[in-house]
This record gives C-alpha cells, structure tokens and sequence, in this order.
C-alpha cells in the first residue's frame, strides 16, 4: 500500500508541475503576444495616421509643372489645334485644345484657371502663381 501511495504522490507532483509548466509557457505566449501587437502598433499607426502622398511629379515644384503645362498649351497643343482649324485664330476655351494633349491642364497645381488670350502673334496661355493675381511678379507666362 505504501508503494500505491508514494506513486499517487509522485503522479501528484508531476501534474502540479505540468500544469505549472503550462501556465508559464501560456504566460510567455500572452507576454510575448501582448509586445508583438504593441510593437505593431507602434510601427502601423504612424502609417495609418500619416499616410504618404502619393504624387506624379514627386521631384518638381508646383510652379516647375505650371510653367510646363503653359508651354505645353501654346507650343503643342495650339499648333495641333491650328492645323484642325485654319479658319479659326483662337479655340474657344482650353478644353478644346486638350483634345490635342494626351492629358487635361485646365487647372494650375494651386487649383486655378490657367488665364489664355489669343493674338496674331499666337497664344499666350499663364497661370495666377501662387499669389492667385494675374500680372504680378509670381505669375507663368508661356512666353517667357
């Protein structure tokens, strides 16, 4: 009988320890869980908070673009436009020369008309700038 006794103690113990062992491997998964979603957190919020802009012109300035897209209109597209219509001086609005460029300009990078005027030297397309002002110091002209 005493045998049977010692090995119930014995089985006893071994319990006590395994689950003992169980409940310190489950505490390190929650610890170790519990960091991993702290430190996941940490790395997305900042990315979820404050997304990247997503930009086409990543390296030019809104003024670099404005002046691009002037020449572009009196260069390109009104020639292209000209040569459709040679009994016409001056299209009647921009988007009609769009059809002449692969993609539509009629607002500037600060969200503004571009101003365009037509004369028998040609066609002068410019933007306001930055100061939203026609004939100040910041404007883009395409002939200049």
């Amino acid at each position: 009988m005493r045998s049977n006794e010692h090995s119930l103690v014995r089985a006893i113990a071994h319990e006590r320890h395994a689950w003992a062992a169980v409940r310190s491997h489950a505490s390190y998964a929650c610890v170790f869980a519990a960091r991993f979603i702290a430190i996941m957190t940490l790395v997305a919020l900042p990315i979820i908070a404050f997304p990247p802009r997503r930009t086409t012109h990543c390296f030019e300035s809104k003024a670099d673009i404005a002046k691009a897209t002037v020449k572009k209109y009196t260069y390109e597209a009104y020639p292209a436009w000209f040569e459709q219509h040679p009994e016409m001086t001056c299209p009647a609005s921009l988007d009609e020369l769009d059809d002449c460029l692969a993609a539509r300009h009629i607002r500037d990078r600060w969200g503004r008309n571009y101003v365009w005027s037509c004369s028998r030297a040609g066609m002068l397309v410019s933007s306001a700038g930055k100061d939203g002002r026609i004939r100040t110091a910041d404007d883009i002209r395409s002939d200049e």
